[in-house]
């Protein structure tokens, strides 16, 4: 019986590879205009050129092939783009071209059915995900009335590093960033979401808010390391009865799951506080002008459950925390490490934080190559060297023709799909590097530089997490202490 099963699979893995050498032939000669491609394989195409990390591995082919190539990832055509003007024809003049999302497994389960607006294909049901959280999360107006969360959340932080500096026996105490910068972002994002009043760093259920933080972290780590993964069944006609022999999808439901189970409870949770506090004049969020992002879907659900079903709701939150919290934890993780490697440049930074702040104040899929684009020398003179004044002034490049400047610089993409969350993400990552100058005196672990190797996901973290020397600055202990 087992070798009757094996002969099955095997033949129609034989077949579904004559299949793919005739539709690959076929198309070969209908696509006589297509960009350059390096040389392919049959069945995984380009796969085999690929070696992580990828972004690196992209640019490599870029440098030989030019900066458009059509590549194959299996049966799947993938347009990369290594150029900033042929980036802005993408993502403005041809954008609606782009707009939809590829039907992935990581949409599947992750996006709960590619119905979250990260992978939810471009038409009205993305419209209208788009427009709440333009109107209801990101608007000037909402930001304003949650600011008062990032600045207890950050003061909190800031706080609690201090804390550990007391605690040392030395000049500088030693801290790992990743851990406490995602439970800090954490801390805002859940806050802005569920009108939660309680800081993370100041509550008597300190415990066990790190634990959920710690679950929390290993979920978005997690998403973002298989939503950046290659998935064979991704990219080969895979059929379904040997992938779920395979086990492929089994990382991906367990996530699911996990994920889905937390934010039931907390949505449960809030529901039942909500209940409780109704008639209480401490509704929890200090902001008189400002409703939860949960109790805005939660009402739009009363009023049209088929549409805002749970998990349009679970999806709205994931989207949030995934979003907003590893992203920006890695990216001020980033900035910190090139300071470190970049004293010179790290003191600049607290004398200008210094004098102007004071001490007394309070189908077909589109991929960008934007870690190539930001190290383009056409663009930028010593693209690798550390000179945060390149960008005070109006034309910080150096070459290549780009009809919008901005287009240099693609941290949050552009155009149609560009993130929402951009004005969010600027201002927490902004205040919390603007306090960790401001506040401490830092070094390097050693006299070595800090290893600034990247690591694997769609964030790009660090392979090595970050670990420093931090010292609170004299000028600075009464305020903290």
């Amino acid at each position: 019986m087992v070798s009757y099963s094996v002969e099955i699979i095997l033949g129609l893995l034989f077949v579904l590879c004559l299949l793919f050498l005739f539709r690959s032939k076929f198309a070969g000669n209908r696509n006589r205009k297509s960009p350059p491609s390096p040389p392919s394989l049959p069945i995984i195409g380009h796969l085999h050129l690929f070696k992580k990390p990828l972004h690196r591995s992209l640019a490599k082919l870029s440098v030989l092939h030019g900066p458009i190539i059509l590549l194959r990832f299996g049966y799947r055509s993938v347009l990369h783009v290594s150029s900033a003007s042929i980036a802005e024809e993408c993502f403005t003049v041809k954008d609606i071209i782009f707009a939809n999302r590829p039907r992935l497994l990581a949409g599947k389960h992750l996006g709960y059915d590619h119905t979250i607006i990260a992978w939810a294909n471009y038409g009205p049901y993305w419209r209208n995900l788009r427009r709440i959280f333009a109107s209801e999360i990101f608007s000037t107006h909402s930001l304003q009335a949650s600011s008062y969360i990032r600045i207890e959340e950050i003061r909190s932080f800031i706080k609690q590093l201090h804390k550990i500096h007391l605690g040392s026996s030395s000049r500088f105490a030693r801290v790992e960033f990743k851990p406490k910068l995602f439970t800090l972002m954490l801390g805002i994002i859940k806050r802005g979401v569920t009108g939660d009043n309680h800081q993370c760093y100041e509550v008597e259920e300190e415990h066990t808010k790190k634990q959920e933080a710690k679950i929390f972290f290993d979920i978005v780590e997690e998403t973002f390391v298989l939503s950046g993964a290659s998935n064979i069944s991704d990219y080969l006609p895979i059929p379904p009865l040997l992938m779920k022999l395979a086990g492929l999808e089994d990382k991906f439901i367990n996530i699911k799951n996990r994920r889905s189970a937390i934010l039931d409870q907390i949505i449960e949770n809030h529901q039942r506080n909500k209940t409780m506090n109704q008639g209480s004049t401490d509704e929890g969020d200090k902001s008189e002008n400002r409703t939860p992002v949960l109790d805005v879907m939660l009402s739009l659900q009363k009023k049209d459950p088929e549409y805002y079903t749970d998990d349009v709701i679970k999806g709205v939150f994931m989207s949030l925390i995934a979003a907003g919290t590893d992203t920006s934890a890695v990216t001020i993780e980033w900035a910190m490490a090139l300071l470190l490697n970049n004293p010179e440049v790290l003191k600049i930074a607290r004398e200008e934080m210094d004098e102007k702040v004071g001490q007394n104040r309070l189908g077909t899929m589109l991929l960008v190559n934007a870690w190539a684009i930001h190290r383009d020398e056409k663009l930028w003179k010593e693209p690798l060297k550390v000179k945060p004044e390149r960008f005070l002034t109006q034309d910080f490049g150096s070459g290549e023709a780009c009809r919008n400047k901005s287009l240099k610089m693609l941290p949050f993409g552009v155009g149609r799909r560009r993130c929402p969350g951009e004005a969010l993400a600027l201002k927490m990552i902004g205040l919390t590097l603007a306090s960790l100058i401001q506040c401490f005196e830092w070094e390097r672990v050693g006299c070595v530089d800090v290893d600034m190797t990247e690591g694997h996901g769609l964030t790009l973290p660090k392979a090595v997490p970050l670990e420093a020397m931090i010292a609170t600055r004299e000028s600075m202990a009464a305020l903290l202490s």
